[in-house]
């Protein structure tokens, strides 16, 4: 079974804090691991296209985009701002209005814990990575079907990725059919650190076992199938001194 799971806040472009908790216990106060592991971001799509999922012209996704992208940034320079106008105040020894939602952001920008940026695409990948390293603000790419052609940079800035399951089918109409199946073993050969979560929901998590499977049926050791599911994402998450 599944003893420790990364809860995650749902819904908007920068979601909130995500906490570990292990999933035995009386009260939250025993269950959680790390109650701020990560800040949760959704990147938005970097290219347009017309289908079913997004039917607007592609004038209005650009913009759509580039809305978005405006907001996260904006974010970021408020929390810096916020963190400065706090430090002043520490200072002089007097008080500033709390914010919650810049206040969530400090350990962020103060680098104590990283942003999961949820990005399965080349282009989101690319742009997540490269608008962390100009905040100077740690990475980890979740989702990251496209992963394998971005080694080289995920490599060079030591970013990582959580895999979203490793038994999907391919995400491109040109993938191989076993393009899910043989990206944790390509991503391992290119040296890249990853971990691998269940595929979806929550209640999926039932499946994680089997998602390590299949990355061991389709080139992954056993040792590092293992540790794909245990130790890897409890570095990735802050608790690999406790737990993994």
């Amino acid at each position: 079974g599944v003893l420790i799971a990364n809860v995650v806040p749902e819904g908007g472009l920068i979601s909130g804090t995500s906490g570990v908790v292990q999933l035995d216990g009386w009260t939250w106060e025993e269950m959680t691991l790390n109650p701020a592991s990560a800040i949760i971001v959704r990147w938005p799509n970097m290219i347009a296209r017309r289908d079913f999922d997004n039917p607007a012209a592609e004038a209005q996704q650009i913009e759509g985009r580039d809305r978005q992208l405006k907001q996260i940034e904006d974010a970021f320079d408020r929390a810096r701002q916020y963190q400065l106008a706090k430090k002043s105040a520490e200072a002089n020894g007097s008080e500033i209005n709390f914010d919650a939602r810049d206040e969530a952001m400090l350990p962020l920008i103060e680098g104590k814990i990283p942003m999961i940026v949820a990005a399965s695409e080349q282009s989101q990948i690319e742009s997540a990575v490269n608008f962390a390293t100009r905040m100077n603000v740690r990475v980890i790419i979740y989702g990251a079907s496209d992963a394998r052609y971005c080694t080289e940079l995920l490599k060079s800035r030591n970013v990582s990725v959580i895999l979203e399951g490793s038994s999907n089918l391919p995400r491109n109409r040109d993938d191989a059919y076993d393009a899910n199946f043989t990206l944790p073993s390509e991503l391992r050969k290119a040296g890249v650190n990853f971990s691998i979560a269940s595929t979806g929901a929550g209640w999926n998590s039932r499946n994680l076992p089997f998602e390590a499977g299949m990355a061991c049926a389709h080139g992954l050791t056993p040792t590092d199938a293992l540790a794909s599911i245990t130790h890897w994402p409890a570095q990735q998450l802050g608790i690999s001194d406790r737990v993994g």
